[in-house]
């Protein structure tokens, strides 16, 4: 059975029982959500630079909707800036937008794949902004001096994406002193059951199926979520279950098991004419860990109920924040969103289940 997201091995799970609890990396700070250390890295750069008030936060309509329910919960003014479809910043245009100093600028590597440094912190530095870092899809073993996280003021990372942790995200900062936020909700985050990912761990080495189908996706129409989706505490720390975990995993194989999972996807879907990926989703960047193998098709909705049919959990990106959704203004993003397809890259999923999402794509293709 392929899941969406790696699951727990007992002996991951055994052994994290006797790993330390202290933060894997020097100088973060961890949270339930990504979305904690976003509005952390907010507030400390308000503070820092003495700003009576928010200042106004850049970033990309095509992003999913959490990060604005984030902004709207705070009271915090945002604006939008515009893409290509290699899901870099357009700069020609992105140029000439009325930004303000002290504005922040959120520099997304989507679905893990460091992209428009150089240019952001040129932006930046002539615009006199703020830049932060948007990892929330990338996991790292560590922080390199000028690696992922280091080029702004701030950088953000979400590790229950592609580590086995029932929750857990975490804030860098080079220079700037932390700030802890107020929290907005007292609400219990969205958890991941442990005994859940330890069960789905069981029913994929038994090859069961862990439910009967996945149901299929309509692109335009808004999705049904949990009633705390919006607005939870995720200001929460991570638990010290999921720091003992990712203290006890080996971070660098995670690594290389994604992406090599990826370069076998990359090498055989490239060819097909129907498969657009952007070129910016390459492997060139060695602290490049994907989230998913992403691409772009005209039959997007089709081919993903197709694999759904199948027990392949192919999903769509992003959630579009509602007024976004279908609103003519952002006419790129939602036709960028309409032929979005994601497949599974994590660890857990081995050659033999690749081969068989790969020869599932082309026989919808052909």
């Amino acid at each position: 059975m392929i899941h969406v997201s790696p699951t727990l091995s007992p002996t991951t799970f055994f052994k994290s029982l006797f790993s330390s609890k202290k933060n894997y990396l020097q100088d973060i700070h961890q949270f339930s959500y990504v979305r904690g250390a976003l509005i952390a890295a907010i507030f400390s750069i308000k503070k820092s630079k003495n700003l009576s008030s928010f200042p106004t936060v850049w970033a990309p309509a095509f992003i999913c909707d959490t990060v604005f329910l984030l902004f709207e919960s705070y009271g915090i003014p945002y604006k939008l800036y515009p893409i290509t479809e290699d899901l870099l910043p357009d700069w020609k245009r992105v140029n000439h937008l009325n930004f303000k100093e002290n504005d922040i600028f959120l520099l997304v590597y989507f679905f893990g794949f460091p992209m428009g440094i150089d240019e952001a912190k040129e932006l930046c530095q002539t615009k006199e902004l703020s830049l932060v870092e948007d990892c929330a899809h990338s996991i790292i073993s560590h922080i390199k001096p000028d690696g992922i996280g280091t080029h702004g003021d701030a950088a953000v990372f979400g590790l229950r994406k592609a580590l086995p942790l029932p929750h857990g995200g975490f804030l860098y900062m080079k220079k700037i002193p932390f700030e802890r936020p107020h929290s907005v909700s007292e609400s219990a985050s969205i958890y991941r059951s442990p005994l859940k990912m330890l069960i789905q761990w069981a029913f994929c080495k038994l090859k069961l199926k862990w439910s009967k189908s996945t149901p299929p996706i309509k692109k335009g129409e808004l999705s049904t979520f949990p009633d705390n989706y919006a607005l939870f505490d995720f200001l929460e720390e991570m638990s010290p279950l999921s720091r003992k975990i990712t203290n006890s995993i080996k971070i660098d194989n995670i690594i290389e098991l994604r992406r090599n999972n990826y370069e076998i996807y990359h090498k055989s879907l490239r060819p097909i004419k129907e498969v657009r990926i952007p070129s910016t989703l390459t492997l060139e960047n060695e602290q490049t860990t994907p989230w998913v193998f992403f691409f772009f098709s005209e039959q997007a909705e089709e081919l993903i109920n197709y694999l759904r049919r199948f027990n392949i959990p192919a999903i769509d990106f992003p959630t579009l924040h509602v007024p976004i959704l279908n609103n003519e203004e952002f006419k790129f993003e939602n036709s960028l969103y309409k032929q979005s397809v994601c497949l599974p890259v994590h660890q857990d999923i081995g050659k033999k289940e690749i081969s068989f999402i790969i020869q599932k794509v082309k026989s919808f293709f052909s």
